[in-house]
């Protein structure tokens, strides 16, 4: 009877457990019977086996523990598989366990709340069940343990079809793969790579057109079919036949979810990688940190880079992959729900398309008025799958009830409003707008819509690439999300001499590689290679390097990191270091590089000031170095390197008088000094607002008497002198009244330094003349609130 009973609380936790196993076989594309019957004759196995081998365990305690243990991380195993199939319509792949970490898992639960509910219900039942299951204690005759091994051991690997398809032979070849490969072996024709892409500098670049570029989330060209889906996208169809479409762009492995279309299209080679960590981590930790993507491109030629989104910067790395290749600005969920006028208007992925566009529409103004040339770049929201999340502004779709269609139909509806009005602006003339498909759609609830035999593409719809015939009507020629950033610099006429490694200008080239080679095993183990072991530099340490600071071949580096000089989103040329300008190079305590600095040697005061926390490396000329810093050692006429420390010394490491040989051996990690050495070094002041401007007499900078204005003469930004009155518009905030460029700045050894500054978001004013009295005053730029002020220190001047 003991037995018997036994046997039906196995079949009763088995059926539980098959649940996740049955609804997955519910979103499946494929349905493959074949699949669902191993599945549920695996879990039946692995159940029985595992319930006879913990029944035998006397301690009723230990049982219970053990037993929700074992059963537990089935479940979790075919819950997550459920996940995959819930959002892909297919089992685990590579972007699965992409987005496979406690960030991406937070942002999607917190966008199905309700299905985290009946998560959480279901395994409250199972802990349930094993617990009552568990408390009994079952010695019926079983099959000898080695026995019960042998069958979990096949049920696992053998007949679990998720599992063994990861089989031995299988990781083997890839690690074989990667121990095999190196610059010198790789057939580089053959696979159809650049190798020059692998070059660490940019070179010069010249800028072309402003650019727009929307990522359509999940809209693919099959929408816009209207023998398919009528009158769904008539705005996109008419983009299309009045701007320049490619209508063979496929999707392939490494670029089928967003972050890893973003990283393929800007970068020119597929997120694909040889690790397990989530994506999350993946990116934080650097990936692709040495690849030259279009927004680091782009900067080089002075574009200021915008990226607005809807959904999380944090999701799967986008925010740092974006920050860590030229943008400026990246905002998503977090950044902008401040500025909806109803701030309960957002789902569960974040800001509608309605309210995107709109921000979008602002910024776009903005930058075409203050901050050309520019990059805007928008990833939409409201058509993610499974069900797509129409916004409440738009159209309905009439042709078909479903909800993944209103949000396609609306996404079609807003992107056209957002064109429009953006049109009648004077600089939309000299602005390339690029329409282009994240991905192809996943599992969705209008799948069941799609022929099964549709040669499926991305859409990818250029608008004014010029009046010339050959960059109108359909290019038909095979690309992929590679080719995208090298076309579009082709078409904004951005002159510059970089290649991607995968992608090629698809306006220039007149045959791609065949669908084959793009999916060969050898080339995606080659491009897994490449990007970790060439295009990445996981540590940022510079302990490992041979120099510390090397400047050759009209290349900074330091450490193993290629420096290129820029300043308020203009190159600047590498002849200035060390005449005009200077490079901070901010470390952690671990002596490891966060970022670099190009600094106008007028300006070194205040930025050493806003960054005085962090410990850093300098390379300045040494007459500008200001006293707190000097050690001594440096001569006037030379370039020196300087090392702030963690504990806040200053060790003084070298100098040149011409920078092309400055050249500084590395120290080595951090190390305790010896008690007497010191002869480097000198303990850092602590550096106050009150050490920039040594004198109080200056009533250059002033407040007006009768209107209360801030009066600013000359403030340096970046390169740039300028002349500012600030109004004030609530008490301690002020806005930006007149602006008025003087001029170019020309750095002085004797300057006092008195004047105002603005850099890193902040408006240092050293010396502010109110009246009888003088007082330094920080104000902070409000973000979001474009030119406003907030005063967030004021000290007088005694």
């Amino acid at each position: 009877m003991q037995n018997l009973s036994a046997g039906k609380m196995t079949a009763k936790l088995t059926l539980v457990l098959a649940l996740p196993i049955l609804i997955s076989f519910y979103f499946s594309t494929a349905k493959d019977i074949y699949w669902l019957l191993l599945s549920i004759v695996s879990l039946a196995m692995i159940v029985y086996v595992s319930a006879n081998m913990i029944g035998r365990i006397a301690n009723r305690l230990s049982r219970r523990v053990l037993g929700l243990v074992i059963i537990f991380l089935f479940a979790a195993f075919e819950l997550s598989r459920l996940a995959s199939f819930y959002f892909q319509g297919e089992s685990f792949n590579e972007r699965f366990f992409f987005h496979f970490n406690l960030n991406s898992v937070h942002e999607a639960g917190s966008a199905y709340q309700p299905v985290m509910g009946i998560v959480l219900a279901y395994l409250f039942v199972t802990a349930l069940m094993c617990w009552i299951w568990f408390g009994k204690h079952h010695q019926g005759k079983s099959l000898p343990i080695p026995v019960q091994i042998l069958f979990l051991m096949a049920a696992l690997f053998i007949l679990e079809p998720d599992i063994s398809k990861f089989n031995v032979r299988q990781i083997q070849a890839m690690i074989s793969a990667e121990k095999t490969l190196s610059t010198d072996n790789i057939d580089w024709n053959k696979l159809a790579l650049n190798s020059e892409s692998l070059s660490a500098t940019i070179g010069d670049v010249v800028p072309g057109k402003n650019l727009v570029f929307v990522y359509l989330e999940s809209i693919e060209g099959i929408y816009t079919e209207e023998q398919l889906f009528p009158g769904l996208t008539p705005h996109l169809n008419k983009l299309k036949q009045s701007g320049l479409t490619f209508t063979r762009i496929q999707q392939t492995e490494g670029t089928g979810w967003t972050i890893g279309g973003m990283v393929a299209s800007q970068c020119g080679t597929p997120l694909l990688y040889s690790s397990g960590s989530g994506g999350n981590d993946f990116l934080q930790n650097g990936f692709l940190n040495q690849a030259i993507c279009l927004g680091d491109i782009l900067k080089q030629a002075g574009y200021y880079q915008v990226f607005l989104g809807g959904a999380s910067t944090q999701f799967a790395g986008k925010g740092d992959f974006l920050a860590s290749h030229g943008y400026d600005e990246v905002k998503g969920k977090t950044e902008l729900s401040g500025q909806l006028e109803d701030s309960a208007y957002i789902s569960g992925w974040g800001l509608y398309d309605d309210s995107l566009f709109a921000i979008a529409e602002e910024k776009f103004k903005w930058l075409a008025q203050v901050r050309q040339p520019f990059n805007l770049t928008l990833l939409t929201l409201d058509t993610h799958h499974p069900g797509g999340h129409a916004s409440r502004s738009c159209p309905k779709y009439k042709a078909l009830q479903n909800s993944m269609l209103d949000a396609v139909h609306c996404t079609d509806f807003l992107l056209n409003q957002f064109l429009a009005s953006i049109s009648k602006h004077p600089a939309w003339e000299n602005t390339l707008v690029v329409l282009f498909s994240d991905h192809l759609a996943m599992r969705n609830v209008a799948q069941k819509y799609y022929p099964d035999d549709y040669d499926r593409q991305l859409l990818f719809v250029i608008l004014n690439a010029g009046n010339k015939e050959e960059i109108k009507g359909e290019i038909n020629i095979t690309g992929s999300h590679m080719d995208i950033a090298p076309t579009l610099l082709h078409l904004m006429g951005v002159k510059h001499d970089r290649q991607f490694l995968a992608g090629n200008n698809l306006i220039n080239v007149t045959q791609q590689p065949s669908v084959d080679i793009l999916s060969s095993t050898q080339r995606l183990n080659t491009l897994r290679y490449i990007n970790k072991h060439l295009l990445t530099g996981l540590n940022n340490s510079l302990c490992e390097s041979d120099y510390l600071v090397n400047v050759h071949d009209d290349t900074i580096r330091i450490g193993d990191h290629s420096i290129t000089m820029h300043l308020s989103g203009q190159p600047v040329a590498q002849e200035s270091l060390g005449f005009s300008h200077a490079i901070l190079a901010i470390l952690n305590g671990r002596k490891e590089m966060e970022h670099t600095l190009t600094v106008n040697l007028e300006n070194l005061h205040f930025a050493l000031h806003q960054h005085w926390g962090s410990p850093f490396l300098l390379i300045a000329r040494a007459d500008y170095l200001p006293a707190f810093i000097k050690t001594g050692r440096e001569q006037n006429d030379e370039i020196s390197v300087l090392w702030k420390k963690p504990n806040g010394e200053i060790d003084y490491l070298g100098g040149n008088q011409d920078p092309a040989y400055l050249k500084i051996k590395n120290p080595g990690c951090p190390r305790q000094p010896a008690k007497n050495d010191h002869t480097n070094e000198i303990k850092a002041p602590i550096h106050t607002l009150l050490e920039i401007c040594q004198t109080d007499d200056s009533g250059e900078n002033h407040i007006d008497r009768e209107t209360g204005n801030i009066h600013l003469p000359k403030v340096a930004h970046g390169n740039t002198w300028y002349d500012v009155v600030l109004t004030q518009t609530i008490a301690d905030q002020y806005g930006i009244a007149d602006l008025t460029p003087l001029g170019e700045i020309i750095p002085s050894p004797k300057s006092g330094y008195c004047h105002a500054y603005f850099g890193n978001n902040e408006l240092i004013i050293p010396s502010l003349k109110s009246e009888k009295q003088m007082h330094i005053v920080k104000l902070q730029l409000i973000p979001d609130m474009d030119g406003q002020f907030i005063i967030t220190e004021k000290i007088k001047r005694h």
